[in-house]
């Protein structure tokens, strides 16, 4: 069953994306931006920019990038709804 676009703003918005991401990257504050070694290609130095404050994320070395809902899509292997149902969990929402 497909979420209502308010559901999925509330998801978001209730999302910590610095603890959603920080289970997968170890992430170091520069400035307003976590960076951190991306877990998509582990390149070194760290190239994965997370963009706190806008919630998105970037790798300059293999172009990754969304929210925190691509995030977790890409590295739980999960449809949409699923990521967003995953993390309404997290974030104590339960289901619609």
């Amino acid at each position: 069953m497909p979420f209502s676009a308010e559901r999925i703003t509330l998801v978001r918005e209730a999302t910590d994306v610095v603890a959603v991401v920080g289970e997968r990257v170890a992430l170091e504050r520069v400035g307003n931006r976590m960076v951190g070694v991306c877990p998509f290609c582990s390149r070194q130095p760290p190239s994965f920019v997370l963009h706190i404050a806008e919630g998105l994320y970037y790798c300059f070395a293999c172009n990754a990038h969304g929210d925190v809902m691509a995030f977790v899509q890409e590295v739980h292997h999960l449809d949409f709804e699923a990521a967003v149902q995953y993390l309404a969990g997290l974030a104590g929402l339960g289901r619609d």
